[in-house]
């Protein structure tokens, strides 16, 4: 799963409101370990389910986002979808 870059990420800190996966990507190590409600559930599912996640290194991958939503642990990528819309799987 990919979220792509448009969408806005429900953020825990409120400095962080409004920014969106594009940010992300922009400057992931910013972002590292922040969290989030889970960006598929949504806010009514309940804040901190979600973190960030921005290797770094040559060969990392990411950045992603890891939720606990529903007490199982998913990923969704941050990333582009060349046909340009909403989430891709």
């Amino acid at each position: 799963m990919v979220l792509l870059p448009s969408i806005v990420l429900p953020f825990d800190d409120p400095e962080l409101a409004g920014r969106t996966v594009a940010d992300v990507l922009a400057d992931p190590a910013a972002f590292e370990g922040e969290t989030l409600a889970d960006p598929l559930e949504g806010i009514e599912y309940g804040r901190c389910k979600a973190r960030i996640i921005a290797p770094a290194g040559r060969n990392a991958v990411g950045p992603f986002v890891r939720a606990w939503a529903h007490g199982l642990s998913t990923q969704a990528g941050c990333g582009r979808n060349p046909r340009g819309d909403g989430y891709s799987g």
